[in-house]
């Protein structure tokens, strides 16, 4: 209840943009989708990106190279939101380097 007040996205919505990138297999096209439906529905990327980084610690699928490259690149998007970037194709270049990392390690 206070999450819906804040804004967060449920867990299911960042579960729901996981099970994406992990299930992609590198298409591109299926991660594309599953980030435009977190957008449409309206969802902060600020905010899902700071749930999306709580969960990449923690995700099996990534080794530590991965983890670090996926902090970093968070930390860039939230960086250039603040100075006005497109949140959708922030979300787009995060979500890209986590399917890299996901099917690489």
């Amino acid at each position: 209840a206070i999450a819906d007040l804040v804004g967060l996205p449920p867990t299911k919505v960042v579960d729901e943009l996981i099970q994406a990138l992990v299930a992609s297999q590198g298409n591109f096209e299926k991660v594309r989708m599953a980030v435009e439906d977190v957008c449409l529905a309206g969802y902060s990327a600020q905010t899902l990106l700071g749930c999306l980084l709580e969960r990449f610690v923690t995700l099996p699928q990534l080794d530590e190279l991965g983890r670090a490259k996926l902090a970093i690149r968070i930390a860039e998007a939230e960086h250039c939101m603040m100075d006005g970037a497109d949140e959708y194709l922030q979300l787009m270049t995060v979500c890209g380097l986590a399917m890299q990392c996901l099917h690489s390690s």
